[in-house]
């Protein structure tokens, strides 16, 4: 018998095998989209390990971000305090672009963002490292945005997160960042520059497979778009493809804005 992919031996003699393909695979099948996959593999490890491993916990967070990022911002806290116990910046950096995501998805309580917004100033302050760069620079933006929007170093971070949006070779960080610049740029009334980033958006969208919490992200924004640019028949197929791909892949997390840009 030869185990599936989907499969994952739960024998404590294998656990280390176990966590070697959680670390090999575990990143790119969640970029695919295939986060149940790795919370099903993670669940299998023994909890004493899972809850004590930083890189472990903040994939966990990851797997469960598209489907609860209540629980998955839990799962990052702890991962960023394991990351900072071993004095490892660049995992207390991805913790804390992860977290802000959660909070943003959650949007329950986003005073939540102030004490991120102060881990990522003084992780910056040290310099990042150049590979993080462009997703510290959206995950920033985001939160300024969301929760700081009078920051004097909005400006700054809207023109690096522009850079994102226009030279990242990741579709996904792409597709975030032009979410969160053509947002930005809608509330600040400055919609043919909003336009831009959603053209853009729209065209990275178009040509490459996302996971579904991309393309929802990139269905969402544009939805958004026609409807605050005064054409809402241009919206319509944009909530009803968001609101099939929602219920097909049961990630909801953009169902709040859908339905307020279908009714």
């Amino acid at each position: 018998y030869r185990r599936s992919e989907e499969e994952m031996p739960a024998a404590a003699d294998e656990v280390e095998e176990a966590v070697r393909r959680i670390r090999l695979h575990g990143h790119t099948l969640i970029h695919q989209g295939r986060c149940a996959t790795i919370e099903r593999w993670l669940r299998r490890l023994p909890d004493e390990l899972l809850s004590t491993d930083p890189a472990l916990l903040q994939l966990f967070g990851l797997a469960r971000l598209p489907y609860a990022p209540g629980e998955a911002l839990g799962s990052l806290e702890r991962a960023f305090a394991g990351h900072r116990a071993a004095g490892d910046r660049s995992g207390m950096l991805a913790a804390c672009c992860a977290a802000v995501d959660a909070i943003q998805f959650e949007f329950a309580d986003l005073n939540k963002l102030d004490p991120w917004i102060a881990r990522f100033q003084e992780l910056i302050d040290a310099g990042a490292p150049p590979a993080l760069e462009p997703r510290v620079a959206y995950a920033l933006f985001a939160a300024l945005v969301a929760h700081q929007p009078d920051h004097p170093d909005i400006g700054r971070w809207e023109r690096c997160v522009e850079e994102v949006t226009l030279r990242s070779p990741d579709p996904a960080l792409s597709i975030s960042a032009g979410y969160i610049l053509a947002f930005y740029r809608m509330w600040t009334g400055r919609y043919t520059e909003a336009g831009l980033a959603v053209d853009n958006l729209r065209a990275t969208a178009h040509v490459n497979a996302a996971s579904p919490l991309i393309r929802l992200t990139a269905i969402s924004t544009e939805a958004m778009y026609e409807t605050l640019v005064g054409s809402p028949r241009r919206a319509l197929p944009k909530v009803e493809e968001g609101v099939q791909l929602a219920h097909a892949s049961g990630v909801h997390i953009w169902d709040h804005m859908l339905r307020g840009f279908g009714v």
